[in-house]
C-alpha cells in the first residue's frame, strides 16, 4: 500500500427507475459509511477497497480492478482522530457505478 494512505473504501452507486442510489453500510452506533477499511499485508489501495466492498456486501458486490479504473472516481480525504486532529495519511473513497446489480438483490426478503 502507498505509504501516504491508511486505507480505502468504495461507495457503490446503482441506477433504479432512472435515479441514482448510493449504497452505504452500517459501521455501528447508528453511523453509516462506505465499505472500507485499512489494508491487510501489502494490499494496494485498489485491492483494499475492492476486498472491503466484497466483504461488507456479504459477497453480493464484487468488482475487478479494470471496472474500478474505468467506472469510478475517487476522493482522497485526511483522516481525523477522536480529538478531530488530522493524521498525515489519506483515506481514499471510490465512487463507482455498479450496473450488474439490481436493487432487489440488495433488499431483505
Amino acid at each position: 500500500m502507498n505509504k501516504y494512505f491508511s486505507g480505502a473504501g468504495i461507495i457503490p452507486i446503482i441506477i433504479y427507475n432512472d435515479n441514482p442510489y448510493f449504497i452505504l453500510f452500517s459501521c455501528g452506533k447508528g453511523l453509516i459509511s462506505d465499505a472500507g477499511g485499512t489494508n491487510e499485508s501489502n494490499d494496494s489501495i485498489e485491492q483494499t477497497a475492492m476486498r472491503e466492498l466484497f466483504e461488507e456486501s456479504c459477497g453480493i458486490i464484487n468488482i475487478n480492478d479494470k471496472d474500478l479504473e474505468k467506472k469510478s472516481i475517487y476522493l482522497d480525504i485526511f483522516n481525523q482522530n477522536k480529538n478531530n486532529e488530522f493524521y498525515k495519511k489519506l483515506y481514499r473513497v471510490y465512487f463507482i457505478l455498479i450496473d450488474n446489480i439490481v436493487l432487489s438483490d440488495l433488499l431483505h426478503p
